[in-house]
């Protein structure tokens, strides 16, 4: 290696060593990471010590900063237009940086008078802070026909492309590695990507690599609740969450870490907290499953619960006495039960499904069946929507001709309550049985 080389190496995946750029690049294509860039060899687990002194690595992410050997430190540049100058070199310094894009950029049309000089002016001071980054290291952005390129001798390293890569390479990953992984992509972001430059090309930069990290997070959660890696997800969802507290999954995630942890208190505090910056932000309250967590912790922090307290927590309590509406997958997980049910007990029940056959007004003749149906039915029924014009209710405990009794007796109160409306209701029986689960109950 020359006297005046940089070397850049990247981090592992598991951030205690460094990989040389051409390595990352295999790391980037799914590759196996082997020197000399070929397989089957040892792979090259860190730079030989002779290399160490001349490693180099941009910071983006939180700060603007480098690291050389063991030095780490800020790039402190005056003037915004400058630091966003060099900036963007360091950016996009896999390829030439052409005249005319940067003058596009810097000094569109109107922003100056001379933009040609303002370009030069602006590459020298660039040249003069690298000087001062590097000194010993001479000529590192070269001048060529129509623009800018780093020198052949220099690799440039950002950790920005670090973490893209090791993310993108963990989500190749499986089980135990795939988490390992996606953890570890997680640690790499440390904040915003250039913080403080506002720039249009920054700005899209700073949104995608947030973007990245948020969706590293969502998916390593689920594989660390899988294992009850609750010190884990205490620490990932509280960085998270300091970077868009608004994703909810990292507050219900973080609040049942506590509670797993036997910390109820910091999970009733972080709900205060999210509680109080949903309402300033959003004017909104915690939804019904981050409440009901809520709730956990409340029970748990004053120790065990009465039947009543138990009750509230997994029971869900009608506003109204009547029949229970549902989803239609809902629906089917009730049937399923009710099945169960008739297998014990060797009782019969009914599906019936309702239809609006022939309206002149569908959309308001069906909110009326729905009203019917709810109203009309004992608390015990459930009522689905199955498709644009009808419903399928469920009626435990009634056999064919109680079930058909029950809707002529629905019927005539349509018709009653809506005597203007020459909607036609049709529907159709199908017996519930023991047998039913087998298949040889009538199909709707």
């Amino acid at each position: 290696m020359g006297k005046g080389n940089i070397i850049c190496y990247y981090r592992n995946i598991d951030d205690t060593k460094w990989l040389a750029p051409d390595r990352a690049a295999g790391l980037r294509s799914g590759g196996a990471l082997m020197k000399n860039g070929s397989e089957g060899k040892k792979p090259l687990d860190a730079a030989p010590d002779n290399m160490k002194k001349g490693t180099v690595c941009f910071r983006l992410l939180g700060t603007f900063g480098y690291e050389q050997g063991d030095k780490a430190q800020s790039v402190v540049i005056k003037g915004n237009k400058l630091r966003s100058f060099l900036q963007y070199l360091i950016v996009n310094h896999a390829g030439c940086i052409t005249y005319d894009e940067l003058i596009e950029q810097f000094w569109p049309d109107g922003k100056s008078d001379n933009p040609g000089s303002a370009l030069r002016y602006s590459a020298s001071k660039a040249r003069e802070s690298l000087s001062k980054l590097f000194p010993g290291y001479k000529n590192l952005l070269v001048t060529v026909s129509h623009g800018f390129v780093w020198s052949t001798d220099v690799e440039i390293v950002l950790d920005s492309e670090q973490f893209e890569a090791v993310y993108m390479h963990a989500k190749r990953l499986k089980d135990d590695a795939r988490a390992d992984a996606l953890l570890n992509a997680a640690d790499m972001y440390h904040g915003d990507f250039l913080p403080g430059n506002d720039d249009s090309w920054a700005q899209p930069l700073r949104v995608y690599y947030r973007t990245l990290y948020l969706d590293a997070c969502k998916e390593t959660l689920p594989l660390l609740e899988e294992k009850e890696r609750w010190p884990d997800i205490v620490r990932l969802c509280e960085t998270a969450y300091r970077v868009d507290f608004s994703v909810e999954e990292f507050t219900l995630c973080l609040m049942e870490a506590y509670i797993a942890q036997g910390h109820p208190q910091k999970a009733i505090d972080h709900y205060e907290m999210f509680r109080a910056a949903l309402m300033l932000e959003y004017e909104l309250e915690p939804s019904a499953s981050v409440t009901q967590i809520y709730a956990r912790a409340m029970s748990a922090k004053n120790g065990s619960e009465g039947q009543g307290d138990l009750l509230s927590l997994v029971a869900a309590h009608p506003e109204e006495e009547k029949a229970y509406k549902c989803s239609f997958g809902t629906f089917q997980n009730i049937v399923a039960l009710e099945l169960r049910h008739l297998k014990r007990t060797k009782q019969e029940s009914s599906i019936v499904k309702v239809k609006i056959a022939r309206s002149q007004a569908l959309s308001t003749d069906v909110s009326r069946l729905e009203r019917v149906l709810l109203e009309g039915l004992r608390t015990g029924d459930t009522v689905s929507r199955f498709d644009q014009s009808s419903y399928i209710v469920l009626l435990p405990g009634a056999g064919s001709e109680q079930a058909q009794n029950v809707i002529e007796r629905l019927k005539t109160k349509f018709t009653r309550l809506y005597s203007h409306s020459r909607a036609l209701i049709s529907y159709q029986v199908c017996p519930l049985t023991a047998e039913s689960e087998e298949g040889t109950g009538n199909t709707l």
